[in-house]
C-alpha cells in the first residue's frame, strides 16, 4: 500500500521580537494532488471549498513565505518530523533544492528544559495543557500558540 501524504493546505508563520509578536503570516495553498485533498483540506480548515480552489499554487506561496520569514530559525512542535517533511516538499515544488531556514523543535526544547517534558509527555497538546495555553484554530493561531510555548519554555524554571 502506497505511503499518503498529509497535503499542505495552508501556511502560517509569526515573527517574534523580544517575547513579542511583531509579524504574522498566513495563506491557504492549493493542494496540487487533485479534488479530494482539496475537498479534505477545505473540511479540515472549516472554509468553503472554493477558498481552497481559489488559492494560490504552493510555488506562488511558498515564495511570499520565503520573503516574509527571510533568514530567521523556523520554529514548530514537530519541527524535526512531519512539519519539516511538508516545508521541504514545499519547498521543492517552490523550485528551491532544500528548506533554506534552520528548524528548531519544541518538543525537543522541552525535553531539554525539564525531564517531565519527556517521553509520554513530550507532545504538543500536553505542553499547552502544562503553560495554559489555548490551542490556534488555523494555522495563525497555532503559530501565535507555538510563539507563547516557546516563550513559556524559555521562562520556566527561571
Amino acid at each position: 500500500m502506497a505511503n499518503q501524504q498529509k497535503p499542505i493546505y495552508q501556511i502560517a508563520a509569526v515573527k517574534v521580537a523580544s517575547g513579542n509578536i511583531t509579524d504574522e503570516f498566513q495563506s491557504f495553498v492549493r493542494p496540487w494532488d487533485g479534488t479530494p485533498s482539496r475537498t479534505s483540506a477545505a473540511k479540515a480548515a472549516g472554509v468553503p471549498l472554493s477558498i481552497i480552489e481559489g488559492a494560490e499554487d504552493v510555488d506562488q506561496v511558498m515564495a511570499k513565505f520565503f520573503d516574509f520569514v527571510a533568514d530567521a530559525v523556523l520554529v514548530s512542535t514537530g519541527a524535526l518530523g512531519d512539519q519539516a517533511k511538508l516545508l521541504c516538499r514545499a519547498t521543492r515544488y517552490a523550485g528551491r533544492k532544500c528548506l533554506p531556514n534552520e528548524l528548531y523543535d519544541l518538543l525537543d526544547f522541552a525535553a531539554e528544559t525539564d525531564n517531565k517534558f519527556d517521553l509520554e509527555n513530550n507532545n504538543r497538546a500536553y505542553l499547552l495543557e502544562v503553560f495554559g495555553i489555548a490551542e490556534g484554530t488555523d494555522s495563525v493561531g497555532k503559530a501565535k500558540a507555538n510563539a507563547v510555548l516557546c516563550e513559556a519554555l524559555k521562562n520556566y524554571g527561571a
